[in-house]
């Protein structure tokens, strides 16, 4: 989770750590980087932000590029942009849209809203409510989509379940 600093003031206390503008922002990582922004934390070796409002960078090279309330916390995870996303799988990413998470390796959400990728190296594109829980499962789009069986794929729609191994759904 991201943990907001205490005061008021931008402090750069890791080693080789580096700020660039901004307001209350923390690199407390070695060689972790924050530039600009408001309330952004980047504080394991290597992190860094980008910009935005209250975004943090809590694991080693995480990164955020910018928006609002969004984290990264684990190995190489990456969020692009958007408001209240998390990266928390080992080289995990969300790109944009709102309250979508990558939560297991490898996994990716393109964007949209409230998409979950929580799935070995699945994939949500975008739409809303969708959910991979499958390994190497996908879902391109619709809302309140599930591939939860192992390399499923639900290409769109509404309300489709891909729950066998290698099943599909074309909605």
């Amino acid at each position: 989770t991201c943990a907001l600093p205490i005061c008021y003031s931008s402090r750069a206390s890791g080693p080789y750590s580096s700020l660039l503008g901004g307001y209350n922002l923390t690199a407390s990582g070695n060689y972790s980087s924050v530039v600009g922004g408001e309330g952004n934390i980047a504080s394991c070796h290597h992190a860094f932000v980008g910009g935005g409002v209250y975004n943090c960078a809590t694991y080693y090279r995480a990164a955020v590029l910018g928006g609002q309330n969004n984290c990264a916390t684990n190995w190489f995870s990456v969020v692009g942009a958007g408001q209240y996303n998390t990266a928390n799988g080992y080289a995990a990413g969300t790109v944009s849209g709102r309250y979508n998470r990558a939560c297991n390796d490898d996994s990716f959400v393109g964007g949209g809203y409230v998409n979950h990728a929580d799935g070995l190296q699945s994939a949500v594109v975008g739409g809303i409510a969708n959910c991979t829980t499958g390994a190497c499962s996908f879902v391109g789009g619709g809302s309140c989509n599930v591939a939860s069986g192992t390399y499923s794929t639900v290409t769109g729609g509404w309300n489709n379940q891909a729950t066998g191994t290698r099943s599909t759904v074309t909605g």
